[in-house]
């Protein structure tokens, strides 16, 4: 393996260092039927199950999701959950919110179906992750046959099962379990380390690198070359990832600040509001 590439001894290492903190954990409790359509995000999350059972559908595949089963994914697409896999496909949406404090919000009058806690990660989308073949989640539980994993999840699970769980403690659990989940399968990987830094520099100044140009630049190689390292480390070409990516900054330029469709096509250097919105709706 040249030196470009991750080693296995420090895989784990570099992915502490892009893996963000936990910026919110929000608990539902769901009763009664119910299904919902969650929209594309870009940024890494987890869902955890502390009571209950829901599905999860995304691309055709279903998951089914029981109590003890923690999700981590690293960036999530459009997928609808639901308390049953026959609900999925219906546009039967969640039952009103009858009840809201500071630890959980609670959703409909009927019986309890699940008890879902969502914690969500900080900043960026993750460079590196998408060469790992996760673009399904990854679906972790307390029957794991790796020690360690399966005590991470037992805590993780107990402490957000609790009437009022610790912010800290539940975010180091969390953090705890993608770095030991994943990051045997970073070094696995083989994930080149040129093209993550260059991806990494992007993420974090999206309106200013717009061409893949730019990203070979970074990366210091040529553009032929780092196109060709880019599709055998990404599994997808990098034009369409730098795409995605600023598509995703914009969006989230409208929701956290508020800006509108004009603003946001000036920042990413659209020509107007418009084609903003064809950019968005091309890759919804």
């Amino acid at each position: 393996m040249s030196d470009s590439r991750v080693k296995t001894s420090d895989a784990t290492a570099w992915l502490d260092r892009i893996l963000p903190d936990v910026q919110e954990i929000g608990r539902y409790e769901m009763c009664g039927p119910w299904s919902d359509a969650v929209p594309t995000c870009g940024l890494p999350g987890t869902y955890a199950v502390t009571r209950g059972t829901l599905f999860l559908g995304l691309e055709g595949r279903v998951h089914q999701l029981s109590q003890g089963d923690v999700v981590l994914w690293p960036a999530s697409g459009r997928h609808r959950i639901g308390s049953d896999q026959r609900l999925l496909s219906r546009r039967l949406q969640q039952p009103a919110l009858v009840e809201a404090n500071d630890t959980r919000m609670r959703f409909g009058h009927e019986r309890l179906v699940a008890d879902v806690t969502v914690l969500k990660l900080d900043g960026q989308p993750l460079p590196v992750l998408p060469g790992l073949g996760l673009q399904q989640p990854l679906v972790l539980s307390a029957r794991e046959q790796n020690r360690g994993l399966r005590l991470i999840v037992e805590g993780l699970i107990a402490e957000l099962a609790g009437d009022a769980p610790d912010a800290a403690v539940a975010s180091a659990l969390c953090r705890a379990l993608w770095l030991k989940a994943l990051g045997p399968r970073l070094a696995a990987s083989a994930v080149d380390l040129q093209i993550a830094r260059a991806m990494q520099v992007a993420l974090a100044d999206p309106e200013r690198i717009s061409r893949v140009s730019d990203l070979a630049r970074l990366a210091g190689l040529s553009r032929s070359r780092f196109t060709e390292r880019f599709v055998a480390s990404n599994a997808l070409p990098p034009l369409r990832w730098l795409r995605r990516m600023r598509l995703a900054h914009g969006r989230r330029l409208m929701a956290r600040e508020g800006l509108t469709m004009a603003e946001v096509a000036e920042r990413l250097g659209y020509s107007d509001a418009t084609a903003m919105r064809k950019a968005f709706r091309r890759d919804p």
